[in-house]
Order: structure tokens, then C-alpha cells, then sequence
């Protein structure tokens, strides 16, 4: 991510990996969202970008630049006299951001603190960010997806795929990360952490 002027104004620019692309569709459809919405960030412009030394072609997105940071600087709320209200606040922000996207029929499929972007510096209000893995979800409710997830915070049906069979998750998925990002802010990412395999396990038995 690298911050940028324009006209007098600061933008934040994303620039993929190499051979890294998001779903068009996707970009698409949080682009054509209307502008200062409050729930989705705002995405000026996405394209591809040559590098004029290398030749190397690269996905890119511009974006407003927020120096507030995200929810991922939220210290473990379990230890704030006010956590219970502030998780709360939290929870029912987050949950209209996500049925927004999804009203849009976007899967967001990265839910965790560090996607949510303070909108300002008051610490008040935040955006949800980061579409980069994000798929269409079809008319029969589900999203074809692939294996790209952030381990923490993926629905265990993110790990059930048939063989020869794509692999197809509902909305639900996201909310499921939710979850575990509400179970992050209240006890700290730290404590997640884990062995992948033991984290698909544990939350199977959840």
C-alpha cells in the first residue's frame, strides 16, 4: 500500500503481486457502490499498471487514504471497564457492513480487525476494506471460491471441498469470520493463533 497525492489530496494505492488478481466483478460492484456510503470504502479506480523499468504488470486499486488505522490496534477489549458496550457497538457496525456487501452480492471472504479502517481519527466510526479475494455470490446464494483465506479467521467450510468439485461457500461464511474477529478484539489475536490444522479441528467442534 503507498500513499499518494493527487490535486492536493492523499490516496491510498494498492499494487497486487505480481500474477495476484482480484475479481473484477467484485471491484466492480464495490466501485459502482454509492460514494461516502459510511459501511464499504470508497474505490476510486482499479486497473493494471506496467512498470516502465521491469515490464511487470500489476493489479492496482485507489482508494481514500485513513491515517485512523483499523481494529486490528484495538486492545484486548476484555481488559477495558467499557469493552462489553464498545464490542457491542462493534459487533452491530460490522454485521451492517458485511449484509451491505452482501446486498451487493459480494462474499468478502477476509473478514478479520485489520480490514476494518477507521474512517477518522476519533476512533468512531470504520469502513470495510481489502476486496481482494472477494467473489460474486450467484443466484443460488453461494460463491465459488478458492483457497485463499486468512487461516485465523476462515469458516470450516472454507476446508470442505469434494473432489473434481469446485468449492462453494454461502454468505454465512463471512459472518462466521465475524465471529472470530469479535473473539479477537474481546481476547487479543495472540491467543487464536495456532496450527492450522488444530484451528479447522477446534472449529469443527465448535
Amino acid at each position: 500500500m503507498f500513499q499518494v497525492t493527487a490535486g492536493g489530496r492523499n490516496y491510498a494505492l494498492k499494487l497486487y503481486r505480481l500474477k495476484r488478481h482480484p475479481d473484477t466483478a467484485v471491484l466492480n460492484a464495490v466501485k459502482n457502490t454509492p460514494r461516502g456510503n459510511g459501511l464499504l470504502i470508497d474505490l476510486y479506480d482499479f486497473g493494471i499498471w506496467t512498470s516502465p523499468t521491469t515490464g511487470n504488470s500489476y493489479d492496482y486499486e485507489l482508494m481514500p487514504y485513513y491515517q485512523g488505522g483499523s481494529l486490528a490496534d484495538v486492545r484486548p477489549l476484555r481488559n477495558d471497564k467499557d469493552g462489553r458496550e464498545k464490542l457491542k457497538k462493534i459487533a452491530i457496525r460490522m454485521a451492517t457492513e458485511i449484509a451491505y456487501c452482501h446486498e451487493r452480492r459480494v462474499l468478502h471472504r477476509d473478514i478479520k480487525p485489520a480490514n476494518f479502517l477507521y474512517d477518522g481519527t476519533d476512533k468512531m466510526n470504520f469502513v470495510l476494506t481489502d476486496f481482494g479475494i472477494g467473489k460474486m455470490i450467484g443466484n443460488d446464494g453461494m460463491a465459488i471460491i478458492d483457497v485463499g483465506r486468512t487461516p485465523i479467521y476462515a469458516a470450516p467450510e472454507m476446508y470442505t471441498q469434494i473432489p473434481g468439485r469446485p468449492l462453494s461457500v454461502t454468505p454465512a461464511a463471512d459472518f462466521y469470520s465475524m465471529g472470530m474477529a469479535l473473539m479477537a478484539l474481546w481476547m487479543g489475536e495472540s491467543v487464536l493463533t495456532a496450527d492450522e490444522g488444530k484451528l479447522v479441528k477446534d472449529k469443527q467442534l465448535m
